[in-house]
């Protein structure tokens, strides 16, 4: 009296897209995942047990003394600096170079505020 049992196959999941990281989360490989884990404790740490702000400030009067001293030194004994001598000729063109870019950027955000009023949501590109 019992109706015959239809055999279907099982149902595959859906493949995962390939810039889905979930891999890492779900420690599929852990030799991978371990170095990150490791990296990420290893950050943490230094950020807990160095303070970047005095570190940075060190590093830069370092530089700034030794190539101080060497440019002195230089010119003392040979009649010119070496970091004149090799140093950079001319000052780079920063603002030549970024504000075409921020102009650009500007002429765009209107455009932008409108759509992210209208949609809530970043237009794609």
């Amino acid at each position: 009296m019992s109706t015959p049992a239809q055999h279907t196959p099982p149902q595959q999941p859906p493949q995962q897209q390939k810039s889905c990281n979930c891999d890492l989360l779900l420690w599929r490989n852990p030799v991978q995942t371990g170095k990150y884990f490791g990296g990420s404790l290893l950050a943490l740490l230094i950020l807990k047990k160095v303070n970047l702000i005095t570190f940075f400030l060190k590093v830069a009067y370092t530089i700034l003394f030794t190539t101080g001293s060497i440019e002195f030194v230089s010119k003392l004994f040979l009649g010119q600096g070496l970091i004149t001598k090799y140093g950079a000729k001319d000052c780079p063109n920063v603002v030549g170079f970024i504000k075409p870019r921020i102009d650009e950027a500007l002429k765009q955000l209107p455009i932008f505020q409108a759509h992210i009023r209208k949609n809530g949501v970043r237009p794609s590109a």
